[in-house]
Order: C-alpha cells, then structure tokens, then sequence
C-alpha cells in the first residue's frame, strides 16, 4: 500500500470535513449564501479524496477510473464559480487588459501538455474551468488594488483562489513525471500544499462576508 500518499490522503480528509463543517455551520447561522457555496465546494473535494482514500485501503493503489476524480473537480470548479458571483455582483469585462489574455495561453499550453496523458475532453473542460477561475481571480485582485475597507474585503478570497489553482497545476504536472510514495516525490508535498489551500479559504471567505 502507497503509506505516504495514504497518510497524506487522510489529512487532507479531515482538513476538508473539518472546513466543509464549519462552511455549513456558518451558513446555518448567517444565512449566507456564499458560506453554502463553500461548504458545497470543500464537500466536493472531501467527497472526492475519501474516494482515493478508500480506494488506495481496498485496492493498495491509486484510483484508475478517472471519470470519478473529474467529476470531483468540475463540481468543486463549479462552486467555485458561483461563489466568485454571490461575492462579486458584478459582470466581468472580459477584454478588458491584454495582458489578461496569457492567462488563457497559459491553461491551453498546459492542456496541449497534458494530453499525452489524460483524456481529450477531460483536459479541455478542465483547462476552460482554469481559465474561468484564474481570469477572475486575477481580474478581482487588479479590481481591488490601491483599495481599502468595504472595498477590499475579497481580496483574501481571490488570493485562496489562485493559492488553489497553482497548487492543482502544480500537483498534476508532477503527476505526470515523477512516481513512487516517498517524500522525494514532489507530488506529496504539492498534495501537501493543496491541503493547505483548502484550509486556507474559510479565513479568506469571513475576511469577505463576516464584515
């Protein structure tokens, strides 16, 4: 059995049930939409790692049915989204700033890369989901630069946000060249940081709404 990968596994399950709970704990209590949003996005991705979890205590391996993990990220993506829409309130202007336009050469070349390893349509709908999530990340972050107070409260959420993305990009090119369960995989320690990303947004979300 992958013993490292098991035991990072299992503390990324609890980092994710623990902030999952807390989201829907706050939702019940403030009736905010966006504490919901978030609990249904770190459900996502708690439901998603006791899957692997449970696979690699069965099975001694990792999962090879990857339509189960895509599901996972496209409804944590999916929330995500929504979320960036009960904060925000405001339409996105998407040519805006040219410079805004390598985000997306970025998730295509990346895509183009990952295609010797995953499926077509997989990698596509989750380069476009990328997209989506750094534009307006990055976007948010520009938006509310030089401001101060009311103004600035989402800031730590767009930071979470892009703490996420690279921490996936950074996990799944690392998937893709390197293997073995030993810390000197990098794969373990970017699974590592992903865990943290996801224990980073509820501080972020109460810095945005809890004002």
């Amino acid at each position: 059995m992958a013993m490292i990968e098991s035991a990072v596994n299992t503390v990324q399950l609890i980092v994710t049930f623990v902030c999952a709970s807390y989201a829907f704990v706050r939702a019940a209590v403030s009736h905010k939409r966006s504490w919901f949003l978030l609990g249904l996005f770190l459900g996502a991705a708690f439901l998603g790692d006791l899957y692997w979890g449970l696979f690699l205590l069965f099975y001694g391996d990792t999962p090879n049915y990857a339509y189960i993990s895509a599901l996972n990220w496209y409804a944590m993506f999916m929330f995500l989204m929504l979320l960036f829409t009960e904060l925000e309130g405001r339409k996105i202007e998407w040519s805006r700033r040219w410079t805004m336009w390598f985000i997306p050469l970025f998730t295509a070349g990346m895509c183009v890369y990952y295609m010797q390893w995953g499926a077509w349509l997989d990698n596509i709908a989750t380069a476009a989901c990328m997209t989506v999530l750094l534009w307006r990340a990055v976007d948010g972050i520009v938006h509310v630069r030089g401001k101060k107070g009311e103004e600035s409260r989402n800031r730590a959420y767009y930071l979470a946000v892009l703490l996420f993305c690279f921490a996936e990009y950074c996990l799944w090119t690392a998937s893709c060249l390197w293997e073995g369960d030993t810390f000197a995989n990098p794969y373990m320690w970017f699974d590592v940081l992903l865990t943290l990303s996801f224990a980073v947004f509820p501080f972020a979300l109460r810095k945005a709404v809890d004002v």
